[in-house]
């Protein structure tokens, strides 16, 4: 094998006016056993320019990608392992930018680390000689490095993690299988026992991070949270936050999102056994938050782990999202939009059918599919499924264009912004419904000082008079919404809901820093049952008058509002607190059986119109 020719040319002579250069394999362990790596890692350190342009590296590096002989492979693997090694403890910037300058050069203009696994393969084991000498601060730098610089996947940034002991566990030995899950009901409202958060630094500041998770430890000192940040907000919380109960963990630069509610839910097994039900529908824009579950099952502390109950993770078999679902007391509320996505697959379209929407044949079968999807979601929960509004059957066409219109007013918002159902022990629930009616009565007895401080906080860099009558434009211009908030209120009274409007303003894209529409009010908040005491947690609008109307309404439905300091830049892309947090019960509702149903048999997940009618049978259980 030592005697198979292995050969190539580089033309470098422009360059480095150097001559084309054949290595035969047989070579190799000679030509590397010449070279300093100590000497070609200062190089690197230096941004010598000839280093990247040596013919004789160059042939090595492409033998390193080529060559057969396992033998030979390994030992080029050592040899640029070695040189990395040394790159990498250069101290401060120049060791930064040695790895960068080695890891651009030894991948090829073109290929992608994370989509090319032959590429993987052969530098891994070079990428790993990289800390393995080092500190763990400086693997956890050099981590941040290789995220950002070769986008790997999360199995093998877990694997890499696992050889630098930089995580608990590899989250594969924890996976269920969905036909494991003898249990899933996801949160009712008892105590929580865990609380997650995401602090990216790309959206949120050192001091919001701060402030929020001492905000949270102060209102329940007995809560372990876990929070997800990186950068300059990783340090500011370990400096600050630290303790037997609050855990930090590191992102190493993975752009989570800072709405960890939307990646997964919380449930449990029969077992006790915690579960986090990872969403299977990813977001545009935020494809990595799928793997954030993962993230949680691997990272979270040996204590934490043990406390809330040795945490599991499974893949849904549909897709959900918790922010247009509402659990009340043993059971689930939607709306027709909670379930756009799945119905669409029912139907197999790309897009709401509309234009069908004027005919009864067109409403009918659009509904069939919601129903059909709706059952689905009940068995996944495990309890009734119910909607806030009423549904569309038949009628006139200008009924129907009606019906249509109020329905259509609610879409682009997530429910729990719009809507709050407050369980109460032995009645009907109390909810509380926003009204952009009564926000607007409200912005009329704000004070031009009030509104400048808000628009401060908020960045709005309008004057007071121009957002004071911008909001009133975009309230006047939300008719459809308010529609569809009354349609609810109504439809929640005949059920006999406790009903309450509660102030709702819609923030036009005109004068938003971000340039788009973002609401505020109080309905997105989280609710808790604790030692006989209806809580609720959420963030302050930083409107005075716009809080305390807030704190009014839950306290009229038997709950304390407590509220948190916000995160402007989720505010601003209508991330309320929900959105901005993920909890664990003390104890859910047991069912079993559930997610069995929909993985037995067939996969549910590729319905067909043709055959909604064999879940009708469960819709009477909706009803």
């Amino acid at each position: 094998m030592l005697h198979r020719p292995f050969f190539f040319s580089l033309v470098l002579a422009i360059v480095v006016n150097c001559s084309p250069v054949m290595i035969l394999a047989q070579d190799i362990p000679n030509l590397v056993a010449a070279q300093s790596p100590s000497l070609i890692a200062q190089r690197f350190a230096d941004g010598d320019p000839s280093t990247e342009l040596d013919p004789v590296l160059n042939g090595l590096k492409r033998a390193l990608l080529e060559e057969e002989d396992g033998y030979l492979v390994r030992t080029l693997q050592n040899f640029f392992g070695e040189i990395g090694t040394l790159a990498a403890t250069k101290s401060g910037a120049q060791g930064t930018l040695a790895v960068d300058r080695l890891l651009q050069w030894l991948t090829p203009e073109g290929q992608s680390f994370s989509a090319d696994a032959h590429l993987a393969e052969r530098l891994t084991p070079v990428i790993y000689r990289l800390g393995q000498d080092g500190s763990a601060q400086l693997r956890a730098q050099l981590t941040s490095q290789l995220v950002a610089q070769l986008n790997p996947n999360f199995e093998w940034l877990e694997s890499l993690l696992l050889e630098w002991n930089q995580i608990k566990r590899g989250s594969a030995e924890f996976e269920l299988a969905p036909a494991d899950l003898d249990v899933l009901k996801p949160n009712d409202n008892s105590d929580i026992r865990l609380s997650v958060y995401s602090l990216p630094s790309y959206l949120v500041t050192p001091s919001e991070a701060v402030n929020l998770l001492d905000g949270v430890v102060e209102w329940d000192k007995n809560r372990r949270v876990v929070a997800f940040s990186d950068g300059a907000n990783l340090e500011a919380l370990r400096s600050c936050c630290l303790g037997s109960r609050v855990e930090v963990i590191d992102t190493y630069g993975r752009d989570y999102s800072p709405w960890p509610r939307d990646a997964f839910t919380f449930a449990r097994r029969n077992s006790g056994e915690s579960v986090v039900l990872l969403r299977p529908n990813e977001q545009t824009g935020r494809t990595i938050d799928s793997e954030l579950g993962r993230a949680l099952v691997q990272s979270v502390g040996d204590e934490t782990m043990t406390a809330v109950g040795n945490l599991r993770w499974v893949r849904s078999p549909i897709p959900f999202h918790n922010g247009q679902i509402l659990f009340g007391a043993g059971e689930t509320w939607i709306s027709i939009h909670s379930l756009e996505r799945r119905a669409l697959q029912i139907l197999d379209i790309e897009s709401v059918p509309v234009g069908t929407f004027t005919s009864a044949v067109g409403v009918e079968t659009y509904v069939r599919a919601i129903r059909s999807a709706a059952a689905e979601l009940e068995v996944l929960f495990g309890r009734p499924v119910r909607f806030v509004h009423p549904l569309p059957t038949s009628g006139s066409e200008s009924e129907l264009q009606l019906a249509e219109w109020r329905l259509g007013g609610g879409a682009g918002y997530d429910l729990d912004s719009l809507v709050t159902i407050l369980p109460q022990m032995g009645s009907l629930p109390s909810t509380l419904v926003g009204s952009v009616t009564v926000g607007n009565a409200l912005l009329g007895t704000v004070s031009d000082e009030a509104l400048a401080e808000w628009a401060m906080r908020l960045g709005l860099e309008a004057s007071v008079q121009t957002i004071r009558d911008a909001l009133l434009e975009s309230h006047r211009q939300k008719s459809g919404l308010q529609a569809f908030l009354d349609s609810v209120a109504h439809h929640l009274a005949s059920l006999g809901h406790k009903v309450r409007r509660t102030p709702l303003w819609v923030v036009p894209h005109e004068v938003s820093p971000i340039g788009e529409d973002f609401l505020l009010g109080i309905n997105n908040a989280v609710l808790e049952a604790l030692d006989g005491q209806n809580r609720a947690e959420g963030y302050s609008t930083s409107i005075p008058k716009l809080d305390q109307a807030g704190i009014e309404a839950f306290k009229w439905a038997g709950y304390h509002l407590q509220l948190l300091p916000l995160v402007v830049q989720s505010v601003l892309r209508n991330g309320g607190y929900r959105c901005s947090s993920n909890h664990l019960r003390e104890s859910h509702l047991i069912a079993p059986g559930t997610l069995q149903q929909l993985t037995s048999g067939r996969d549910v997940r590729q319905h067909s119109a043709e055959d909604v009618d064999t879940w009708s049978w469960r819709w009477a259980a909706i009803e």
